[in-house]
Parts: C-alpha cells; sequence; structure tokens
C-alpha cells in the first residue's frame, strides 16, 4: 500500500485570523473557498482565465462554479493519464443508507463532463452515520473517520480522490486507506482549497504536496 499520496490543490486560504494583518490575496482565496462551498460571500473576489481577469460577486457567483469545474478538469487532463476513476469525499450528511446527490458528488460530475471519456466519476464512498462537521466540533482523527467510511461502489479505474478543501488532511488520508482497503489504485487527490496558517508568497495557482497516508498505519 502507498505511503503517500500526491495532492493538488488550487488555492491556499488563511484558517488564522489572530497576529496576521491579511493582504488582498488572502481574502481573495478565502471568499473562493466559501462560494465553493455555497456560503454567501461580501463584497467580491477576481480570477484570472485565459488571460483575463474575472470578477465575481453573490450577483454573478452562478458562473464561477462552471468555472472552476473547468479549471480542475484542465489540471487533471494534464497530471493523470489513461483512464480513471474521480472518486469524491462524500459530504458530512451523505451515508450509505442515504443514497442522494451530494455537492462534491455534483462536481465530480461536472468535472469528468468536460475531460470526456477516459474519466468517469464513481460515488464509492459513504458516511456509515451523519458526519458533524469539524468546524461543529466533529473529529480530525483519521482513525475515527476511517472507520465511519464505507464503500458503496468499488471503482474499477485507478482513482483520483476529490473534496472541495484539504485542512488537516484527516479525510483524505481516511479515504485512501479504505478505497486501498478494498483494493483500488490510487493515481492523486485533488482539491480547491488549502488551508494554511501561515501567508504564502503565491495564495492562488496550482500546487501540490505529498500527503503521508500511512504515517499512522490504520487497519
Amino acid at each position: 500500500m502507498a505511503d503517500v499520496i500526491k495532492v493538488h490543490s488550487f488555492v491556499y486560504y488563511l484558517t488564522e485570523v489572530e497576529g496576521i494583518s491579511w493582504r488582498h490575496e488572502d481574502y481573495q482565496t478565502s471568499k473562493i473557498v466559501h462560494a465553493i462551498k455555497g456560503d454567501q460571500i461580501n463584497g467580491y473576489f477576481e480570477v484570472t482565465v485565459g488571460g483575463r481577469s474575472r470578477t465575481f460577486t453573490r450577483h454573478n457567483i452562478g458562473e464561477f462554479i462552471p468555472l472552476m469545474i473547468n479549471t480542475v478538469a484542465n489540471r487533471l487532463k494534464a497530471a493523470v493519464s489513461g483512464e480513471f476513476a474521480l472518486v469524491p469525499i462524500p459530504n458530512s450528511n451523505a451515508t450509505a443508507t442515504d443514497r442522494d446527490e451530494f455537492p462534491t458528488l455534483a462536481f465530480a460530475r461536472g468535472v469528468v463532463g468536460a475531460i470526456g471519456s477516459r474519466a468517469i466519476a464513481v460515488p464509492a464512498l459513504r458516511w456509515r452515520r451523519a458526519k458533524q462537521s469539524a468546524r461543529k466540533g466533529g473529529s480530525r482523527n483519521p482513525q475515527a473517520l476511517f472507520e465511519n467510511l464505507v464503500i458503496v461502489e468499488k471503482p474499477e479505474k485507478p482513482v483520483v480522490i476529490f473534496d472541495d478543501v484539504i485542512t488537516t488532511g484527516a479525510q483524505m488520508i481516511a479515504a485512501s486507506r479504505r478505497l486501498e482497503a478494498a483494493g483500488a489504485q490510487l493515481q492523486c487527490g485533488i482539491v480547491i482549497g488549502r488551508a494554511t496558517k501561515t501567508q504564502r508568497p503565491k495564495m492562488m495557482g496550482w500546487a501540490e504536496e505529498d500527503v503521508y497516508i500511512a504515517e499512522h498505519p490504520i487497519y
């Protein structure tokens, strides 16, 4: 089994407020993450697409998600060769007994639609019990998350794991190990937002990191 999974992320967003004087780009990427999560945004943010800057407010935010779907699709076209299954990490209420569509699955379907026939969205993962949001006191323990995840559809192609954001990496670790335990071959992970407590020289633009999924063995 793999020790690490390479994770691609599009923006860094600050989670630290005290002692930091936020820059324009810090506010911009924070609003992007709020938009991805479906939260209301105040003011505006800008994204450069094809060399042209586009401005988004609450009035035209509906145009932003298709833009991000194409951005993720283009990254995966370049980063992953051959056929693959895009597996979304389920949102908190997506349980094994509730087979309704959930937001990260809808996003994944949009991405594979933009890629074409070599990619397929597979809702392989669900929670045994509805997961409490980490922002509201839910667990960030990879072991606890691993035990709460179940495979409801085994991917038959190499897997790319998708999530909207990554904070501690606990969900990516748990999902990776659950999929590997079911025999899936992991290619990489991809997210929109990567949490950070420090300001980066560049907060927007594709970056890669290795997430150590086997640092603490999960059985």
